[in-house]
């Protein structure tokens, strides 16, 4: 539902909503790895903006899929999703660990 159309009230409920489901996903990964609280935040805006752009193009609309039936190179276009997704964010996931250690090995030099 577009943020645009919820009533104040229902803003706020929503909005505190929201954020408590993303403050106990933040708590509960920071507790259970390795990772800091500012990298699993990294790591969850990175999941939500790849999520939402991935989940379209990995489900296209019946005339983009026929497109792609008919142009086979553009085919690839079609990804599946879990597999695109979980590489994705594995690989953020080591970037923001391996960016920590580096500059923690930096600042001991």
């Amino acid at each position: 539902m577009p943020t645009s159309s919820i009533r104040p009230i229902g803003a706020r409920r929503y909005k505190t909503h929201s954020f408590a489901a993303y403050d106990t996903l933040v708590d509960t990964l920071t507790a259970t790895g390795t990772m800091t609280t500012g990298q699993v935040q990294d790591l969850v805006t990175t999941a939500l903006g790849l999520t939402a752009n991935l989940w379209q193009i990995s489900h296209p609309t019946p005339t983009l899929a026929r497109l792609y039936a008919q142009e086979p190179r553009w085919g690839h276009a079609a990804l599946d999703f879990e597999p695109h997704l979980t590489r994705l964010l594995q690989a953020t996931a080591t970037g923001l660990t391996a960016r920590a250690a580096s500059l923690q090995d930096s600042s001991r030099t």
